[in-house]
């Protein structure tokens, strides 16, 4: 909050996924969590970013690893979450906070949810004051609508160990890369 008095809530974006139903994580869990945070942070962000799940290989096999965890019919299926979209359209514009995808191709605009930019140079312009040409970035998934960048993360360097990852294949490498880490140095993984 102290960094969005600062620097001004348009520059801050609360990002909330992946948006996951299972049987310990039903609808209501998100009502009350998106509930709960956008209280919070209703006065300090200037947008909601979210996405859905992506069915990578890898997620799914780790997630099938979680003792009990049940994912409910048809969770990789957009309809399965109609309900919550819905929702959370309503609700953000009750307090006035404007919601966008990333990376979905699903039209959600009936309920008020557009299409989103993590990388937006409508966004990046306007508070810069620049024009900034948008080129689709040629690295990123088909429905992604960022503008090429340069990114500065890097797979297998994540430690937090989240089943549904999709940028780390593997944990013990990640936590060895963690170890190459050098703060001073322009890359993550100081090779």
């Amino acid at each position: 909050m102290e960094l969005s008095e600062r620097i001004g809530k348009e520059k801050m974006v609360w990002r909330y996924d992946p948006i996951l139903f299972s049987n310990a994580v039903p609808f209501e869990w998100h009502v009350d969590r998106i509930s709960n945070i956008s209280k919070r942070l209703k006065s300090y962000a200037g947008r909601l970013v979210i996405s859905l799940i992506d069915s990578y290989r890898k997620s799914l096999s780790r997630m099938k690893t979680i003792e009990g965890f049940r994912p409910d019919n048809g969770v990789f299926e957009t309809g399965t979450y109609e309900g919550l979209l819905e929702w959370i359209g309503r609700e953000m514009r009750n307090i006035g906070l404007p919601v966008f995808t990333c990376a979905e191709e699903i039209d959600l605009n009936r309920y008020g949810i557009a299409h989103g930019k993590c990388i937006d140079d409508e966004l990046i312009g306007r508070i810069s004051g620049r024009v900034i040409p948008y080129v689709k970035d040629p690295g990123q998934r088909k429905a992604c609508g960022c503008t090429k960048s340069k990114d500065i993360g890097e797979n297998n360097t994540c430690l937090f160990g989240c089943k549904y990852c999709y940028a780390t294949s593997d944990f013990t490498l990640a936590g060895n890369n963690f170890k190459k880490h050098d703060k001073h140095s322009t890359s993550i993984i100081n090779d």
